[in-house]
Order: C-alpha cells, then sequence, then structure tokens
C-alpha cells in the first residue's frame, strides 16, 4: 500500500503513521457518520438548502442551479466581499 501511496505522491512515512494513527481514524468515522445522517450517498454531494446534488456536476449544471437558489433565498449570501483580494468577510 505505500508504493501506491508513492505513485500517487504521497509521503510513503507519513502515509504509514496516518494509517495507524487512531485520532485520524476517529475523524473519519466522524465525517462518515455526519455524512450517512445527511443522507449523502455519493461524492461528491452538494447541499443547497435541502436539496442534495449527487455526483460530477459541470460548471454548466451548477451556474443555473446556484443562482436559482440564491434568488430564490431570503437570507443574504455573502455579508461583505473585499474586492481588492475577493474574500469573504
Amino acid at each position: 500500500m505505500s508504493s501506491l501511496a508513492g505513485a500517487v505522491g504521497l509521503d510513503r512515512e507519513t502515509f504509514l503513521d496516518d494509517i495507524h494513527d487512531d485520532t485520524l481514524k476517529y475523524r473519519i468515522w466522524a465525517d462518515m457518520e455526519l455524512g450517512r445522517l445527511d443522507e449523502v450517498v455519493a461524492a461528491p454531494t452538494l447541499f443547497l438548502g435541502v436539496h442534495h446534488l449527487h455526483g460530477k456536476l459541470t460548471q454548466a449544471q451548477l451556474i443555473p442551479l446556484i443562482r436559482h437558489y440564491v434568488d430564490r433565498s431570503n437570507a443574504p449570501v455573502l455579508d461583505t466581499v473585499d474586492c481588492e483580494n475577493g474574500q469573504v468577510c
């Protein structure tokens, strides 16, 4: 397994340390449980309000879906955007 990790560009020692790290194992299990509770059935999954969009979506598919959701939402989507660096504040 470590040779496969190295083949995809991971540091082999770090990889081997990580697969035996109980803290990481419990974090992964917690993430998996959250996904199960949120009814995630595929990756990637995008949440738009109560709607779950599963699987690979193109930018052409995502843009109208997100615009539709934002247009229908009463809540502000962004508080403040710093136009110089594009960061949301």
